[in-house]
């Protein structure tokens, strides 16, 4: 470590938290370099996390702080108020016994303040502290909290926070009030509920908040149902100018809601203070959405990213009318689309139109019945540059869509060669099963039996064929960990055609999960040879293979 201040506070400031420990164990020196560093950044307690050995001590630390600072005042108001007393004169015998204590103790040592303690830890170290969690997540009382905030630094920020927009309304001798007052400028992600019609002077102070240059709000999210607020309630009185800008707004998420004439004054001052935001995400709504896409198009010109719906069951996820209303709503175009829904034609429509700016497509689950609709998506997007069709269910598993051979192969009927798509130069990315495929040599309910001898192979080098164009692809999902096996997937042998893919030069990571390959030892050594930057492969079954992959490459191999 070198006696470089700016030096050190580069290096610590690249060191994750078990690193920073680490260090602070090799000696004085370093341990004095090393634990302002790790007081920045207290982000990572958590309500999960608080009967941890270290939460707990956190807390601790807090509690006795807080705890020496009152003391400290007891005493102080105890010294100030014995001044303030009037003094008596000296009777003959408390003079003598003073003069003789004196003479005992020239020095007068049991007049001297009593010896100074080192600081405690939060008194020395606060005002290193930039970044909280959410206060709440502390589960200390009021007053241990409001003590950690005010040890802080000044420009500390708050990781996450939770209130009714009703809560910057509140009295002034609310417990709560002093929390609110001191989290709700510094937060980056907020949270604001507002099930009933909230006073128009807390939407006031919400929109006067979202005016100031000092806040640090990044990301808001919003659970309304507001059936009764029209602008001039709102506000107050009209504005002439219009609403101002929130300079940090950057994201907003929807997660539940209903966008009706009723809230009008609500949303008109809201979106107006928008203007800089580039994503939106709509977890769940109730009723038409034609009014917010409207209100995005006239308010957010940086729109450019946005999901719809949900990973888990939730009943108001957006259907396809809706999305493809929201759809509507980029001024721009969207460059990244993550569908959280079950979507048809009407959304695919929508999204078409954003075919010159898209660069990332991620779609929920979804069968071949989107197979042409998938494939069109694929041929006319000049700048995809992935297409991520996997989402996670309740289990945490990866679950790619699924896409037929035939509209993913996309014969020119005139040159019988795949049809050139726009994309081809650019994708890096996909995450697709390609179903339909014959497999004689599979056998069950599910085989796909061939229409003439010799089907299978051809199908398979057609679609080998199509793979090979995407000449800058990174990843290569064919497969999931989805609970069924896909017995109509790639072989993925070089027997099949495999051979036609040795121009993927830039591949990483490859998987073929759930499918029944039939990768032997001749592929695997095929594969580190023609794709040297390969670092895993997922579904490697046969032992050969894996074992010689795993004995002689730095390859990570799941078999399963």
């Amino acid at each position: 470590m070198l006696d470089i201040p700016e030096l050190s506070d580069l290096i610590c400031g690249q060191l994750g938290r078990h690193d920073l420990v680490q260090c602070a164990q090799v000696s004085k020196k370093w341990h004095a370099l090393v634990i302002p560093h790790l007081w920045r950044d207290l982000s990572w307690i958590n309500e999960e996390l608080i009967l941890s050995t270290v939460a707990s001590a956190f807390l601790r630390i807090v509690q006795e702080d807080y705890l020496a600072e009152q003391g400290y005042r007891e005493l102080y108001d105890v010294k100030q108020s014995t001044r303030a007393q009037p003094s008596r004169p000296m009777s003959a015998l408390s003079k003598s016994g003073h003069r003789a204590r004196l003479l005992q103790n020239p020095n007068n040592e049991s007049t001297r303040a009593p010896p100074s303690h080192p600081l405690p830890a939060l008194s020395k170290y606060g005002h290193c502290i930039r970044l909280l969690p959410n206060p709440y997540s502390f589960s200390q009382p009021q007053a241990h909290l409001r003590h950690l905030l005010k040890r802080c630094s000044p420009d500390v920020q708050v990781k996450y926070f939770s209130m009714d927009i009703a809560d910057m309304d509140l009295d002034p001798g609310h417990p709560k009030k002093a929390i609110v007052d001191f989290t709700v400028p510094r937060v980056r992600s907020l949270h604001v509920f507002a099930v009933e019609t909230p006073p128009p002077s807390s939407v006031s102070k919400f929109m006067d908040l979202l005016d100031q240059r000092s806040i640090a709000l990044e990301r808001l999210e919003l659970v309304v149902y507001i059936s009764n607020m029209r602008r001039t309630d709102a506000m107050g009185e009209p504005m002439e100018n219009g609403p101002k800008t929130c300079r940090t707004l950057k994201e907003l998420v929807f997660i539940q809601f209903e966008y009706n004439a009723g809230a009008e004054g609500f949303w008109s001052l809201l979106l107006g203070r928008c203007g800089r935001v580039k994503k939106v995400q709509v977890l769940e709504c109730i009723g038409p959405v034609q009014s917010l896409a409207q209100g995005m198009v006239a308010h957010m010109p940086h729109l450019d990213e946005i999901r719809l719906g949900d990973d888990g069951d939730v009943v108001n996820k957006p259907d396809d009318a809706a999305m493809a209303a929201l759809l509507s709503g980029s001024r721009k175009g969207w460059k990244v689309v993550r569908l959280r829904s079950e979507f048809g034609t009407t959304t695919i429509d929508a999204l078409s139109k954003h075919s010159s700016t898209l660069m990332l497509l991620d779609i929920w689950k979804c069968d071949g019945t989107l197979s042409e609709d998938l494939a069109r998506m694929l041929s006319s997007c000049a700048n995809l540059h992935a297409l991520v069709s996997t989402n996670f269910d309740a289990e945490d598993s990866s679950v790619c869509a699924e896409i037929d051979f035939k509209a993913f192969i996309d014969l020119d009927p005139d040159t019988g060669a795949p049809k050139p798509w726009k994309c081809e130069a650019f994708l890096k990315e996909l995450k697709v099963i390609i179903t339909g495929i014959p497999r004689p040599d599979m056998e069950g309910e599910d085989a796909v039996e061939e229409a003439y001898p010799g089907e299978g192979r051809e199908t398979q080098g057609r679609v080998y064929d199509r793979l090979a164009r995407f000449t800058n692809l990174k990843t290569l999902w064919l497969g999931d960990d989805e609970s069924i096996y896909y017995i109509w997937s790639l072989e993925m042998s070089l027997e099949s055609g495999l051979g036609k893919l040795s121009g993927l030069k830039k591949l990483r990571e490859v998987s073929v999960l759930r499918t029944e390959t039939r990768i032997g030892l001749e592929e695997a050594q095929w594969m580190t040879a023609n794709w040297p930057r390969l670092r895993a492969i997922y579904g490697v079954w046969d032992d050969e293979a894996s074992a010689w992959l795993q004995e002689n490459t730095a390859i990570n191999v799941v078999r399963w």
